[in-house]
């Protein structure tokens, strides 16, 4: 195969001419049937390839994305519908003092949220995955 416009090239230009004298005496239709061939086979394989980095993909969409959405939406949820105060009276209840209590509310509620926020935020833009 030879470009049109620079024999010498193999590939400089859009048109080409297939030639080869394998090819001689085999018709036109021949060589076109067999070229659709082998553009259906590169089409075949094209698509398997792209299943596989799909299904490659997708874990990492877990790791990447979804685990710390999982994560911050727990960390909303203890946070701020639960509410921590609800947590502190659970611990407390079975009789020990929940002496870190302040602290707790702030990290289940502006710590840990922005942390993971940060994790999630890197793992998007980086690649970086937590696993």
């Amino acid at each position: 195969m030879t470009s049109l416009l620079n024999p010498c090239s193999s590939a400089d230009g859009c048109l080409f001419q297939i030639s080869n004298q394998v090819t001689l005496g085999v018709s036109e239709e021949e060589t076109v049937a067999k070229l659709v061939q082998i553009t259906e086979r590169l089409i075949e394989q094209e698509r398997t390839l792209r299943r596989k980095m799909y299904e490659a993909d997708r874990e990492a969409l877990t790791d990447r994305i979804m685990s710390p959405l999982c994560a911050l939406g727990c960390c909303i949820f203890v946070g701020w519908v639960w509410k921590p105060e609800s947590i502190i009276a659970e611990v407390e209840q079975s009789g020990f003092r929940f002496r870190l209590a302040k602290a707790y509310t702030v990290l289940i509620r502006f710590v840990a949220p922005a942390a993971i926020l940060a994790i999630l935020i890197l793992s998007i833009f980086s690649g970086v995955t937590l696993s």
